[in-house]
């Protein structure tokens, strides 16, 4: 075809041209888009909730071995930890092993959010005459929870840990 010069419009050397023209606005589009991408990225990371789960982390990783000698301490009794939800009362119940009377059992009782670590809660053990800790859940988040109880006998150390999911 024709212009108003009498001159070709389609020549091998104007579609060269064009050709060259729309590469460099490529190279410019992906470069722009790799660069929004990025700003994206960095500005969605900026914006998540990310929290240490446990204070002190570094310190319990060192004492690690510490708790693996309870757990093997503990597998020796004859009576294992054993717990149980009521969902009506909204309680949960831990039975230490009957070997042991009730005052001579000393610790910690942890239930711990994996998810947050503010809604985890510290209960010292407190044992009724039946080796039963009881424990009020009411108001606790539902989700999955860790139990993590570490107790004592004299100069025996144990320690026990169990999934827990309330719904």
């Amino acid at each position: 075809m024709a212009d108003s010069n009498g001159t070709m419009n389609n020549t091998p050397e104007r579609r060269r041209k064009n050709r060259h023209s729309l590469w460099g606005w490529g190279v410019a589009a992906l470069y722009g888009g790799f660069a929004l991408f990025m700003l994206g990225l960095v500005g969605y990371a900026s914006l998540l909730d990310f929290q240490v789960v446990e204070e002190d982390y570094y310190g319990k990783g060192l004492a690690y071995q510490d708790r693996i000698d309870k757990k093997a301490s503990a597998s020796t009794l004859d009576e294992d930890v054993s717990w149980s939800f009521d969902a009506a009362v909204n309680e949960l119940t831990i039975s230490f092993p009957q070997e042991f009377s009730s005052p001579e059992i000393q610790g910690m009782i942890a239930l711990f959010r994996p998810s947050n670590a503010r809604l985890d809660k510290a209960v010292v053990i407190g044992l009724d005459r039946e080796n039963r800790q009881l424990i009020d859940c009411a108001g606790m988040a539902k989700g999955l929870w860790k139990i993590k109880i570490d107790w004592s006998v004299g100069d025996r150390s144990f320690y026990y840990e169990d999934l827990l999911v309330f719904e």
